[in-house]
């Protein structure tokens, strides 16, 4: 049987940690396993809030580069996840 395979990459705050964290466990319990560093992976997670430029950036060049791989190996997948920021009920309020 073909261990099917993930890499989870993080760009961004602590609440991204948590939240890559809680895809990893997703994917964990869907069967999935964790890749070394420097092994290609089956599916790829984006997790980040891109709310500022230098996230928005890092993310495209990601992107960029893994259209390559994707290219040579059309199997792997390539996912997004994009989160809002929660804003508190109380702010701004007097």
């Amino acid at each position: 049987m073909v261990t099917r395979t993930y890499e989870v990459r993080t760009h961004g705050c602590q609440m991204n940690m948590h939240e890559s964290e809680r895809i990893a466990g997703m994917l964990d319990e869907a069967g999935y396993a964790p890749v070394a560093d420097g092994v290609q992976p089956g599916v790829v997670v984006f997790s980040t809030r891109a709310v500022r430029e230098n996230a928005d950036n890092k993310l495209a060049g990601n992107l960029d580069h893994l259209k390559r791989v994707k290219h040579r190996s059309p199997g792997t997948q390539i996912a997004v996840g994009l989160a809002s920021h929660v804003v508190p009920r109380w702010q701004g309020c007097a």
